[in-house]
């Protein structure tokens, strides 16, 4: 689970990631397929993103906002 998971949900590319067996073209459709691999990469880059580095943009966005 990622620290952006915690904060906003699961993320997904598309609603069909996440409403299996409401779409009309499952289980041929040729997006699907797709964006499975999109998803994956989505999942290991927003796994990557500690609290650490939240909390140094933070600090990075005041500092700007008083110049």
């Amino acid at each position: 689970m990622s620290i952006v998971d915690l904060f906003e949900g699961p993320v997904h590319l598309s609603e069909c990631q996440t409403d299996k067996g409401d779409c009309p073209f499952e289980p041929e459709c040729p997006i699907h397929r797709r964006w499975e691999p999109l998803q994956e990469i989505l999942r290991k880059e927003l796994e990557k993103i500690t609290f650490e580095e939240l909390a140094h943009d933070a600090k990075a966005f005041e500092l700007l906002a008083t110049i």
